[in-house]
């Protein structure tokens, strides 16, 4: 017999999540800033519930490194630095590069149908320049490849869902600074198909080196962009941090398979 007791703790959790999901796509989609105060009561008012499931959505947004609390007791939005930003796109390569080297591997055919089904999604809100929904297709495409990896400590790391979300992060204000958005040009190389087209051939090889160029192009135009606005000299491309990560990608082909198919042959050169 469920209890009324019961019923006000699962009510609770329910607004919690809503509450939370409200917030956490405002911050993906700048319409919080970072550094901008997230006044609690405010919120409660707005969206019409009480403070006790505020209050216990923006401690999972601090658990997941999105908001903090100040020293006046108020809460607001991170605002990383420079360096937060090199560390996380680092950890990030890393992560997916594996999780892509897996999936390739291991994704079961649901996995690669779900996968299909994201890159679809981000292209045709890439060619409705629809940032919203854009934004979530594209977090559910790189989420999708690490739960498609087979390894459930890496698939249910908590840590590499918050990977992906702080890159998202940076890259929401920026493009509303000048940075440019997907479908303002052609993306560079390797794109979502690239890496998608690999794990679907089941090329583990091609799909990590595609998963870490990806990553680490995203990298380079934020942080290149960084320079630009701030009057600083660009980073070089191959600065020893780049060593450390690998050689860089050679991806001049105009269509996805030809681009993996020649990431596979340089891999075979390096070997030989």
């Amino acid at each position: 017999m469920t209890t009324s007791l019961g019923v006000a703790v699962v009510e609770r959790h329910v607004l919690a999540d809503e509450v939370y999901g409200v917030l956490f796509s405002r911050i993906m989609l700048a319409e919080l800033l970072p550094g901008e105060p997230v006044v609690a009561a405010q919120v409660a008012e707005e969206l019409e519930v009480s403070s006790s499931p505020v209050r216990d959505a923006l401690h999972r947004l601090r658990a997941e490194g999105l908001v903090e609390k100040q020293a006046s007791g108020g809460w607001s939005v991170v605002c990383p630095t420079l360096e937060d930003m090199r560390h996380v796109y680092e950890a990030r390569e890393a992560l997916e590069g594996l999780a892509a080297r897996l999936a390739a591997r291991q994704a079961s055919d649901e996995d690669l149908r779900g996968l299909a089904g994201a890159l679809e999604e981000l292209e045709r809100y890439a060619a409705m320049a629809d940032p919203a929904p854009y934004v979530r297709a594209d977090m559910q495409f790189h989420l999708g490849i690490i739960r498609s990896c087979g390894n459930r400590c890496l698939a249910q790391w908590s840590s590499a869902h918050a990977l992906v979300v702080h890159c998202f992060l940076w890259d929401q204000p920026y493009q509303r600074e000048g940075l440019a958005r997907p479908w303002d040009a052609s993306p560079p190389r390797p794109t979502h198909a690239d890496i998608a087209v690999a794990i679907q051939a089941r090329d583990p090889d091609a799909a990590e080196w595609l998963a870490r160029g990806h990553i680490r192009q995203a990298s380079r135009r934020l942080e290149g962009w960084l320079a630009r606005r701030d009057g600083r000299r660009e980073p070089p491309a191959d600065t020893e941090a780049e060593r450390r990560r690998g050689p860089a990608l050679p991806l001049a082909g105009a269509d996805p398979k030809e681009a993996a198919e020649e990431v596979v042959h340089s891999l075979g050169e390096l070997r030989e």
